[in-house]
């Protein structure tokens, strides 16, 4: 029987794993309905929106101000995704922080 892991658990494993690709596809794949973005996409947002200095925060805003509703590119999504993975230990530590 699996265990249930909440939103947070969820996407430290998704940090740990550090695919690009799959957190990309949080924001954006050719078959998402981009008004339904998952509690995961949304923290992982919020700790772009916290932990970026560049542009990736902007796209990350929109999202959160759009209430999920606003699309993101494939592009975009790519930006968020690597920005993330190659910050990866600042992205860790901002989890364990908000999860607190």
């Amino acid at each position: 029987m699996e265990t249930f892991k909440n939103n947070f658990d969820q996407v430290a494993e998704i940090l740990e794993r550090k695919n690009v690709k799959e957190i990309k596809e949080l924001f954006h794949t050719e078959a998402y309905d981009c008004s339904t973005y998952s509690t995961n996409a949304d923290i992982v947002a919020d700790l772009v929106i916290e932990n970026s200095n560049d542009f990736t925060k902007d796209i990350a805003t929109k999202i959160k101000e759009s209430e999920g509703k606003k699309y993101l590119s494939a592009k975009q999504a790519w930006c968020v995704a690597y920005q993330v993975v190659n910050n990866i230990e600042v992205y860790k530590a901002a989890l364990i922080e908000i999860s607190k």
